[in-house]
C-alpha cells in the first residue's frame, strides 16, 4: 500500500479549493471594478455598465460551482454596504431597486454558463460564445421581469423591453465576442 499517495490526496484537494477560491475573489473584485465603469442613461432606469461582462467572464473563467460562489460574494459585499454595485451604489435597497433583477439574476446566469461550459460539445469559441449568450439571456429575463414589477404598469411590455435589454443588446453583444475570443485565446496558450 502507498501510504504517500493517500496522505498526499487531502493536501492536494485543499490546495484546489484554495486555488478555487483565490479565483472567486479575484472575480468578485473584477466585478465589483468593472461595475464601476458605468454611466446612466436619460431614456432608462438601468445604466450603461460594464458589470455583465465581468459577470460572463465569471461564467466562463471559474465555471457553475466558483463562479456562483464569485457572484454570491459580490452581492453580500453589496448588500452591506461596500460601494461595488454600479456607479458605487451599495445597500440591500439596491437588490429592491429599478435595477435588483439583473443583480439577482447573477448567479443563476453564471450556474448556466458554466453548465454549458461543461456540457457542450462545441469549439473553444463557439462554447463560450453560445453559454454566454444563454447566460445573457437569464440576466435579460431577469431584469426585465422585475423592471416591469418596479414600474408598475406605467410601461408597456415593449417598453420595458427597450428600457432594460434593448438599449445594451448591441453592447452586450460586442460583451459576449470578446469574453468567447479571451477564452478561446487563453485556451490556444
Amino acid at each position: 500500500m502507498n501510504t504517500g499517495t493517500i496522505l498526499e490526496s487531502p493536501k492536494r484537494s485543499s490546495l484546489a479549493g484554495l486555488a478555487n477560491w483565490r479565483g472567486a475573489l479575484v472575480m468578485t473584485a473584477v466585478t465589483a471594478l468593472f461595475a464601476q465603469l458605468s454611466f446612466p442613461i436619460p431614456f432608462s432606469p438601468v445604466p450603461f455598465s460594464m458589470q455583465p461582462f465581468a459577470i460572463l467572464l465569471t461564467g466562463v473563467l471559474l465555471g457553475k460551482k466558483w463562479g456562483v460562489a464569485s457572484t454570491l460574494q459580490y452581492l453580500l459585499l453589496g448588500a452591506l454596504g461596500a460601494p461595488v454595485f454600479a456607479m458605487g451604489h451599495a445597500g440591500v435597497h439596491v437588490l429592491f431597486g429599478f435595477t435588483g433583477g439583473y443583480l439577482l439574476a447573477y448567479p443563476f446566469a453564471v450556474f448556466l454558463i458554466g453548465t454549458l461550459m461543461e456540457r457542450l460539445p462545441l469549439a473553444d469559441f463557439k462554447k463560450a460564445a453560445c453559454a454566454c449568450l444563454a447566460g445573457l439571456g437569464v440576466i435579460y429575463t431577469f431584469g426585465c421581469s422585475w423592471l416591469a414589477l418596479r414600474t408598475g404598469g406605467t410601461m408597456n411590455a415593449l417598453q420595458v423591453a427597450v428600457a432594460g435589454a434593448g438599449w445594451f443588446m448591441a453592447w452586450d453583444f460586442v460583451k459576449v465576442l470578446v469574453v468567447a475570443q479571451t477564452f478561446a485565446s487563453a485556451n490556444r496558450r
